[in-house]
């Protein structure tokens, strides 16, 4: 939260909002607060054309932002709190992940795959002993990358929806 004495907090709820960076301080510049999410805003993703930003919560939801309106487009309902997103190249799909740790359940673990348009999920992979704690999407837009707590590393044919590399940094 910004060291500023003219900052009122009771309006603000940290944890529930992200930053979009016209005032400026020692942080760069700040455009507006965005807010809608009811826990823990835990990851955010834009879009690579720069017109929308998806975020996930420890509130169980994805929330699809446009940018330029600071206003939600949509919000996905997921089983678990999102650790992880990153938007497909033509900014059609995104993949989500959880991080839960606690968790010993197998779906806790997987890979999904939404259809941004249709609001469905469309693909999940599943393979990772533990949560998914990074996600990135190749810039052809076929496979999709995943690190998680298990020390694995596993990129994922989108096509073909089969992991193609699989790599455990813990038996090196």
């Amino acid at each position: 939260i910004r060291n500023n004495s003219s900052c009122d907090l009771t309006k603000l709820s940290w944890a529930c909002s992200f930053v979009l960076g016209s005032s400026y301080d020692q942080f760069g510049p700040l455009v507006s607060i965005i807010q809608g999410h009811t826990n823990f805003v835990l990851c955010l993703a834009y879009s690579s054309d720069g017109t929308m930003i998806a975020t996930g919560s420890a509130d169980l939801t994805i929330r699809i932002w446009n940018v330029i309106g600071r206003s939600q487009i949509s919000c996905l309902n997921h089983h678990t709190s999102i650790s992880a997103l990153a938007w497909s190249p033509d900014n059609s799909f995104l993949c989500a992940a959880a991080c839960n740790r606690a968790s010993s359940e197998e779906n806790d673990h997987c890979i999904y795959v939404w259809n941004v348009n249709s609001l469905c999920k469309v693909l999940q992979f599943s393979g990772h002993h533990a949560g998914v704690s990074c996600l990135s999407w190749s810039p052809d837009g076929c496979t999709i990358a995943s690190g998680s707590l298990d020390s694995s590393l596993r990129l994922w044919d989108v096509t073909s929806k089969n992991s193609i590399l699989f790599n455990d940094f813990d038996s090196e």
